[in-house]
């Protein structure tokens, strides 16, 4: 049964118990998490093998302590303590103070120097007052304080753990010694750490075919028969720009017969607009056409300066209610006066009688 564990993140100083782990077909098939007691907030996390563990300088770090320090790393800020930085003098890290919090990481972690008075400068300055002037370097921070690490596997109902003390000792003093953590430059949320990928340890590796020294005869090929191939022309020199102007140039030459015989005399659209001009004047559709208004300045009509009511009875004195505009009761809907329009009939609604109005002069 092969690991279903391709890729992997653990830690270097759990490399040789995660490997002695999975020689036997029990542990690989077993569920396994990493152990990270937090030397900063003292808090112990669980976390899966395929996640990676992060450090702050050196110091084993959860992932609540490590995103609280790369923000206030990436985007410093300045910070208040509301209880003027007594509690800094917690043991434990403050829960609620970010100030205080930010001093708890700087005076436990041997961060560089540059770095170190960059953050504090960020701080109130009560705080500045309880904090050394230096940071606290690897030689001064012991290894109960670093944290820990530890690998568990899962058993029957419980947690068991699994890490090899004497293995993780000396993998941890080798990876300090090969890492310096007050070195600027390097970075100090991913040190000591690195990404394996663990194949089945039974299957051997592979070894290079072996070379022999005799030369092999290699066969010469067959010429061959067909039209030859066509050689390419020589291609244009030069910049690109002169090549895209040179076709240009050579389309040009040619002889185009679009605007030769163009006459804006006889284009189609100059007929057109010709034609729609001579409609409307011999249809008499223009603006002087109609007369502008049908009834004069008192209400008569003025083609026969007949004063006749809206009901178009010839001796009607007015039947309407009295015009708003005018007074007369011969208005009907509107106001005779100036008005543009005119009744041709008039229906008695339910009978045959109806009126015409023959003091217009029709059209």
């Amino acid at each position: 049964m092969e690991s279903t564990e391709s890729v992997i993140r653990i830690p270097a100083v759990l490399m040789p118990s995660y490997n002695k782990l999975i020689t036997t077909e029990e542990g690989k098939s077993a569920m396994k998490r990493i152990r990270v007691e937090c030397g900063v907030c003292k808090a112990t996390r669980f976390y899966s093998i395929h996640r990676g563990i992060t450090r702050i300088a050196g110091v084993v770090a959860c992932e609540g302590c490590r995103q609280f320090y790369q923000r206030f790393k990436k985007q410093p800020r300045l910070e208040q303590c509301d209880k003027g930085g007594r509690c800094f003098l917690q043991e434990e890290m403050p829960k609620k103070c970010k100030a205080c919090g930010m001093a708890h990481i700087l005076t436990r972690c041997p961060v560089p120097p540059s770095l170190y008075h960059n953050l504090l400068s960020y701080l109130p300055t009560d705080l500045k007052k309880r904090m050394p002037d230096q940071p606290p370097t690897s030689v001064e921070v012991p290894q109960e304080r670093r944290g820990g690490l530890g690998l568990e596997v899962y058993k029957g109902d419980t947690w068991e753990d699994v890490t090899d003390r004497s293995e993780g000792r000396t993998s941890t003093i080798r990876a300090e010694e090969d890492t310096d953590a007050d070195d600027p430059n390097v970075d100090d949320l991913d040190m000591e750490f690195e990404e394996m990928v663990v194949d089945d340890p039974d299957i051997p590796e592979a070894e290079p075919p072996e070379q022999t020294s005799s030369p092999v005869p290699v066969p010469t090929p067959a010429p061959r028969v067909g039209r030859p191939k066509k050689k390419p022309g020589p291609k244009p020199a030069g910049d690109p720009d002169q090549r895209v102007m040179a076709s240009l140039l050579e389309g040009l030459k040619v002889n185009n017969q679009f605007m030769e015989n163009f006459n804006p005399k006889t284009s189609e659209r100059m007929r057109r607009k010709k034609k729609k001009v001579q409609y409307f004047h011999s249809s008499g559709r223009g603006r002087g056409s109609h007369p502008s208004a049908f009834h004069g300045p008192d209400g008569s009509l003025i083609a026969s300066g007949k004063d006749l009511c809206d009901c178009l009875t010839e001796d009607c004195p007015g039947c309407h209610f009295p015009c708003i505009k005018c007074g007369s009761g011969k208005c009907g809907k509107e106001c005779r006066i100036n008005r543009k329009w005119y009744y041709d009939k008039v229906e008695v609604e339910g009978s045959t009688l109806s009126w015409n109005n023959e003091y217009i002069k029709k059209i």
